[in-house]
């Protein structure tokens, strides 16, 4: 179970064509209509990597704010998330897409391996690495933070996983 939760973790991860389909979703924005009497105006904060300039200080994308105006364009960009992954894709090339398919790969990688060694000493260890990818959350430099602190998580777990006499089972004791 908890591979099959974490694998649809990695695998449905938030791109732009998603962001931009669940900006524009008709239900969201009459969900809007129905919380907010009289006019009201939306804003977006996006830091796009085609359009954000980078903090100096921190070198993350800072975000820029957006009119109502981007609707439209998201709107449109949800329709076109059939070139998702595409060589077409004009987002494929990001930092933060090239993150995703790196999570993919090398979680698919990981549960093979342990799949192959598994044993009941190593349950407890196994559950643990397979449940990594709930570490890695957020966006863009938030969400690599994380990658690199489960990464950090993976190699002590799998320290225990070869060494079943050091598991976690026994670290409780």
């Amino acid at each position: 179970m908890a591979v099959a939760k974490n694998y649809a973790k990695v695998l449905a991860y938030k791109d732009e064509y998603e962001v931009a389909r669940l900006q524009s979703d008709p239900v969201f924005l009459a969900q809007l209509d129905n919380e907010f009497a009289g006019s009201y105006s939306l804003e977006f904060n996006f830091a796009s990597p085609i359009l954000a300039k980078k903090d100096p200080d921190t070198g993350a994308l800072k975000k820029r704010k957006f009119s109502f105006g981007m609707l439209t364009f998201l709107k449109m960009l949800a329709r076109f998330k059939w070139l998702r992954g595409s060589f077409i894709d004009p987002f494929s090339y990001s930092d933060d897409r090239k993150l995703e398919q790196t999570i993919i790969a090398e979680y698919e990688l990981l549960i093979d391996s342990l799949i192959i060694s598994l044993t009941p000493e190593r349950y407890v260890t196994t559950l643990a690495l397979a449940e990594l990818p709930q570490m890695i959350t957020g966006f863009g430099h938030i969400k690599k933070n994380n990658y690199e602190k489960a990464k950090a998580r993976e190699i002590m777990f799998l320290k225990q996983f070869t060494d079943p006499e050091d598991s976690l089972d026994n670290s409780k004791k």
